[in-house]
């Protein structure tokens, strides 16, 4: 019987030093993820900054074209927009699907084995679906943005 107690304790320690790992890598990962959406935000910023000094500098070269040259960074910009929508998307999936693994140590707790292949099964899913959703949304963007890059364009060349 104390045996049974002790190591019922030494399971029950090892499962609450799983939880506690898990939710430090999460935070982890989490702080990496802000890091990366801040360096990604910064970087789009930049560009979207280089294609407006872009556009005011083809603008004075090009005189009679400058419509035309207007039109083409019109495109460019939205493009670039799409861009920091679709990378937003992508780390939302990404966060999703950490926090989602992050609850796998739970299934330490469970008592039997069909208990844990369930909790798999249901972290699975959830990550399948988080993907799929993500991907999906991704996608939809890209076809939105790439509509939008097109009108300025299509203007331009029907003239």
């Amino acid at each position: 019987m104390v045996e049974a107690s002790r190591i019922s304790a030494t399971a029950k320690s090892a499962a609450d030093t799983a939880t506690r790992e898990a939710a430090e890598t999460t935070q982890r990962i989490g702080e990496s993820q802000r890091r990366m959406a801040d360096t990604i935000a910064e970087q789009s910023g930049r560009t979207f900054e280089a294609v407006n000094q872009a556009h005011e500098i083809y603008r004075d070269a090009t005189g009679a074209h400058s419509e035309d040259v207007s039109a083409l960074l019109a495109s460019y910009s939205t493009v670039a927009k799409g861009f920091q929508e679709i990378q937003r998307a992508w780390l939302e999936t990404l966060q999703k699907s950490l926090q989602t693994s992050a609850r796998a140590p739970q299934m330490l707790r469970w008592s039997s084995f069909s208990d844990i292949a369930q909790s798999h099964r249901d972290l699975l899913r959830e990550s399948m679906d988080a993907l799929l959703e993500g991907n999906a949304r991704m996608l939809r963007i890209a076809g939105k943005t790439a509509e939008e890059a097109a009108r300025p364009i299509e203007g331009r060349a029907r003239r």
